[in-house]
């Protein structure tokens, strides 16, 4: 019985080897964005795709593999860049950060007569 895992690949590469990798990634799973596929891969079919991204020879970048489970590991193939977070960093991106409310008064220019200020609020029965 063949267990599938559930893989994020995300790329920056060249011209020329993007549009290989790329051609590569969509044999194994879909794009999610321009640079990152959303993969279902047993071993078997993971093991074939790295050595089918090794062939390639990258030199201008890298492809990161990442396994969507608990043991969050990765894979990479390329050149590696140096700016990347060690294993024992960690950065969690979960949306767009809310923009300020242009309405609001900063704490610097609030009156300091505070019944000036009239919140909007509605009541909910």
């Amino acid at each position: 019985m063949s267990r599938d895992a559930l893989y994020v690949a995300a790329y920056d590469l060249g011209d020329t080897e993007r549009e290989r990798t790329a051609q590569l990634l969509e044999g194994y799973g879909f794009r999610v964005q321009r640079s990152v596929f959303e993969l279902r891969l047993s071993r078997g079919q993971r093991e074939q795709m790295l050595a089918a991204l090794e062939k390639l020879e990258l030199k201008t970048g890298s492809v990161l593999l990442y396994r969507r489970d608990a043991t969050g590991r990765r894979y990479e193939k390329g050149v590696p860049n140096p700016r990347r977070l060690e294993e024992d960093c960690h950065a969690w991106i979960l949306g767009v950060p809310p923009k300020p409310d242009p309405a609001q008064t900063p704490i610097s220019e609030t009156p300091s007569d505070l019944s000036k200020i009239s919140p909007q609020r509605k009541e909910v029965s």
